[in-house]
């Protein structure tokens, strides 16, 4: 039983990983905050749409647990975690 539980638990992890993987937008923002923290308002303007849009997005990615954030002041910096998202593409070759 506690096998078939963490195997869920992990499953649906992955889940939570996919989708988050499977939005175009959601790339690019991986791929900007790979080389460096940004703020919702340095993305936004990189990529050219609203800030509540960008939020959407980094909200899904926080909870897929691809993405950290850090409070600077009045900003919130965003960075990728590198080694959950390498971890999850080792992992996910087993599929």
């Amino acid at each position: 039983m506690i096998i078939r539980k963490e195997v869920i638990g992990m499953l649906e992890s992955f889940q939570k990983v996919f989708k988050a993987l499977g939005e175009p937008t959601r790339l690019k923002i991986l791929k900007l905050i790979y080389t460096q923290p940004m703020c919702v308002c340095e993305l936004s303007a990189v990529l050219d749409m609203l800030q509540p849009r960008i939020s959407q997005h980094l909200r899904i990615l926080k909870e897929a647990g691809l993405v950290s954030e850090r409070k600077e002041g009045y900003f919130t910096y965003y960075n990728l975690q590198t080694k959950r998202f390498l971890l999850f593409l080792k992992n996910s070759s087993h599929f």
